[in-house]
């Protein structure tokens, strides 16, 4: 595989998160009855991830905040929960549940969202073996090579020449579903869990993979 490192985040919390490095601080709180990305030095709220459900792509930013939790089109529930460690400035776990009466299937999870205005890598067509693909801004796609278990990675970065922000979204459990390379069926009540992992970076928006795939392993291995 060529060296090419990817990134991916994604955040979700109906109550205040802060977590602070130097001069990076990361926040996900609620605002206008929808979950937000902010980050210390970046103009624009981010959506804590967007997502395709049965084909649609939707956004936590157009959600509602009930308790706690984002409802998503009245069919999925979201909820974030954050955790601490050493391994990133910000992380934790976003979980997507089926609060409807049918079968759906969830695919493309991405932090910070798919966006024509940031870098980030999620899946493009069906393709049985080969969907992963970096989208940048103001180029085609590029299909991309992922490691076998990470195929249904997400991940974005935001920022300038000078540094940002990268964020990566691995799929971790499914309840009462099933999961496929690239996507995951859920049945009625079912659940799927993802780890969320962001980061700051300094330089071009290739450092940003750099950290997340090179430095971190894609958080496959406990740093030290």
């Amino acid at each position: 595989m060529r060296n090419i490192p990817w990134i991916i985040v994604s955040l979700l919390a109906l109550l205040f998160c802060e977590r602070s490095m130097a001069s990076s601080t990361i926040r996900v709180h609620s605002v206008e009855d929808c979950w937000s990305f902010e980050l210390d030095g970046y103009p624009d709220l981010l959506p804590l991830i967007t997502f395709v459900l049965d084909g649609e792509c939707y956004s936590t930013q157009t959600g509602q905040v009930e308790q706690g939790k984002v409802i998503v089109n009245n069919m999925i529930e979201i909820e974030f929960i954050p955790s601490v460690s050493s391994q990133a400035l910000f992380e934790g776990d976003v979980v997507l549940k089926n609060i409807s009466d049918k079968e759906v299937i969830i695919e493309n999870v991405v932090p910070f969202g798919e966006s024509g205005d940031h870098v980030y890598i999620t899946g493009l067509g069906k393709h049985g073996l080969s969907r992963t693909h970096l989208f940048r801004p103001g180029y085609a796609p590029v299909n991309v090579i992922v490691p076998d278990n990470a195929w249904e990675l997400g991940y974005a970065s935001v920022g300038d020449r000078e540094g940002g922000y990268a964020a990566l979204v691995r799929r971790r459990e499914v309840q009462n579903g099933r999961a496929y390379c690239f996507e995951t069926m859920l049945q009625k009540n079912g659940s799927v869990r993802y780890h969320l992992w962001a980061e700051p970076f300094q330089g071009s928006w290739q450092e940003g993979l750099r950290t997340i795939f090179q430095q971190h392993y894609l958080f496959d291995i406990e740093d030290g």
